[in-house]
């Protein structure tokens, strides 16, 4: 049972982590400190073994051609095809290998030293199921519950005019709001790019003509 709830913990404050570098790509984790932003996002995409000037690059294109041919989190196929294929088509398009190889050098360094710690201390493979349970296994959790809030916050929506992202507000997505900070307020992201946490909207997203302006707006 400590294991389960261990593996849920890091699981969630890895997600936040990912919240915090979609901030930062945005310049609004750090507002007017780029080079904290850049570290900041540097540092959690190590952890999650991700390169972050690419995921910067995707995004940028993301919010400049939403649900297009050229936008890079186009949701242009089924579910569980999207769900496996996403992290990929992202790392082969738009992540360097060698920023990624210098990326995941500090991690995976520490790794060996755990394994090497717990092997020399006549634990024998007790290193390499730490990393397993409480690291990579919530990694792996995290890639599939970015890839799922692309999905769900743009499947079957049209391009342009505020349409082409949604707020997710009923149900359970209230509570899901609170521990995210409003991560699923996409729309109202899409609104305002540049505000660290969206607010509740009043009404229904982007109808005024300045919106989508704006949603193309980035640091």
């Amino acid at each position: 049972m400590l294991t389960v709830g261990g593996m849920v913990l890091v699981t969630y404050l890895l997600f936040l982590g990912q919240v915090g570098v979609h901030n930062c790509i945005h310049g609004s984790m750090f507002p007017r400190n780029p080079t904290w932003n850049r570290w900041f996002g540097e540092f959690v995409c190590s952890l999650c073994l991700m390169c972050y000037g690419g995921w910067r690059a995707a995004h940028v294109l993301h919010h400049r051609y939403t649900n297009t041919d050229m936008d890079p989190h186009c949701v242009d196929r089924p579910f569980l095809a999207y769900m496996l294929s996403h992290t990929w088509r992202i790392a082969r398009k738009f992540w360097s290998w060698k920023a990624l190889g210098l990326s995941l050098l500090p991690p995976l360094a520490l790794c060996g030293i755990v394994i090497g710690a717990r092997w020399q201390w006549a634990q024998d493979w007790l290193g390499l199921r730490w990393i397993l349970l409480f690291w990579f296994i919530p990694v792996v959790l995290v890639h599939f519950i970015m890839a799922h809030f692309n999905w769900v916050t743009h499947v079957g929506l049209p391009t342009g005019s505020g349409r082409d992202t949604r707020n997710l507000t009923a149900g359970l997505w209230p509570w899901i709001n609170r521990l995210s900070f409003n991560f699923y307020l996409h729309a109202e992201h899409h609104r305002e790019p540049l505000v660290a946490i969206p607010k509740m909207p009043a009404g229904p997203p982007m109808k005024d003509p300045a919106g989508k302006a704006k949603a193309n707006e980035m640091p």
